[in-house]
């Protein structure tokens, strides 16, 4: 009922791996977004405004949100990280979440679910996870 793509942006100064659940006449769900699997500036660039830039453009390019994935916020990197989301308009989902592991042998790790334009329902919460879980990761391999 579903389709997905994936792009993959790479050049010297940013990598953006970008997952995206389209929109179909016969699905009936109501929650669409497209994932921002990894996003990252070249250490040369940061703090110069590119990333927020970047970023911004890409979300005002789509109509739907936008949804991504931090690790917890455990030192003053991953403060920064969230600060920096924050300042992009994204909001921190209060949804216990575990990724699935990409290799046997690995566990699910915890990482926070963040969007733009509104924390999502838990029932959208649920299709996500459902959609990393079925889509996304049998899509990666």
């Amino acid at each position: 009922l579903f389709s997905i793509f994936a792009r993959y942006f790479h050049n010297k100064n940013y990598v953006m791996n970008i997952y995206s659940r389209l929109e179909h006449p016969e699905d009936s769900r109501e929650f669409v977004a497209t994932e921002v699997e990894h996003f990252a500036i070249n250490a040369r660039l940061r703090g110069k405004g590119y990333g927020s830039k970047l970023l911004d453009y890409f979300v005002r390019s789509l109509d739907k949100i936008v949804l991504l994935e931090i690790d917890p916020i455990t030192d003053n990197i991953s403060e920064a990280r969230l600060r920096f989301y924050q300042q992009c308009r994204f909001h921190e989902n209060p949804h216990p979440h575990k990724h699935p592991v990409y290799r046997n042998g690995y566990y699910p790790h915890p990482l926070i679910v963040l969007t733009t334009q509104r924390e999502i329902s838990p029932k959208e919460y649920q299709q996500f996870d459902a959609d990393l879980r079925n889509v996304v990761m049998n899509f990666k391999h």
